[in-house]
């Protein structure tokens, strides 16, 4: 993806947004330390049973225990596993309770969830993948592209509206504008969910944990209509239990 060449920049600069952002945090963090986290070997048998969550958070107990002790395991699952997760939790918490282990819900999921939600945007062809989220790296791109054209319009929209006011007459601001107009016009609801989105994205990307906190947040009233969308994303009535976990839980 090329970027216009501003102060700051080389000449033919070409970044996407996961260059960026490695770029960025590479120069702001002078000594490179090592993750703690690790990536499970795939297994044959199926994974949404509660036998096989209870055997999981065993094995991860017992590695986090080698490789860093005392430290409480943090597992970052899928929409229908965290769901099992969190009623294992629940039915033995002496001995998978929420002190013992933290049960985080798969970002991945849950953008897809929210961009499976706002449809409409694009026509035919290579495009329907867009209605289904099915290429999730080209939907958040048209997402992307969307949102500019729609805040673009929305600035054009509030100087007409500045402009057309009677000599004397105070305006509006923008924010009170968009507040009165939203009651009427569909387009004004849209464009929230669609920044909403893009934030949950970028906390992500930038490790922004209050940021992430807080786009979640505002993704919560969103789930009545994620939800109509079907299975998978039923799951996502589980995401206020997430968010819940993220702001309440001690500091492990």
């Amino acid at each position: 993806m090329s970027i216009a060449v501003s102060a700051g920049t080389d000449d033919a600069c070409n970044v996407s947004w996961s260059a960026f952002h490695a770029n960025h945090t590479a120069a702001t963090i002078s000594v490179s330390q090592m993750t703690k986290s690790s990536l499970l070997p795939l297994f044959p048998e199926d994974v949404a049973t509660v036998a096989m969550i209870k055997h999981s958070l065993d094995i991860l107990k017992k590695i986090t225990d080698l490789a860093n002790p005392g430290q409480t395991p943090v597992v970052a699952v899928d929409q229908p596993l965290f769901a099992i997760a969190k009623k294992i939790q629940w039915k033995w918490p002496l001995l998978y309770g929420e002190d013992k282990f933290v049960i985080l819900f798969g970002g991945l999921h849950i953008e897809l969830a929210a961009l499976k939600v706002q449809t409409g945007v694009a026509s035919a062809g290579t495009a329907d993948s867009f209605f289904s989220a099915s290429h999730i790296t080209r939907t958040r791109r048209a997402h992307q592209v969307t949102a500019c054209a729609m805040y673009q319009c929305l600035q054009d929209a509030y100087q007409d509206y500045v402009i057309s006011l009677e000599e004397g007459k105070e305006a509006k601001s923008l924010e009170d504008w968009c507040d009165q107009q939203r009651s009427t016009i569909p387009m004004f609801t849209v464009l929230p969910l669609q920044l909403t989105v893009l934030i949950f994205v970028r906390s992500i990307r930038t490790g922004n944990f209050p940021l992430y906190v807080q786009s979640l947040t505002k993704l919560v009233p969103w789930t009545t209509f994620i939800i109509a969308a079907g299975y998978p994303f039923i799951f996502m009535t589980w995401l206020p239990f997430h968010i819940y976990i993220l702001k309440y839980m001690k500091s492990f």
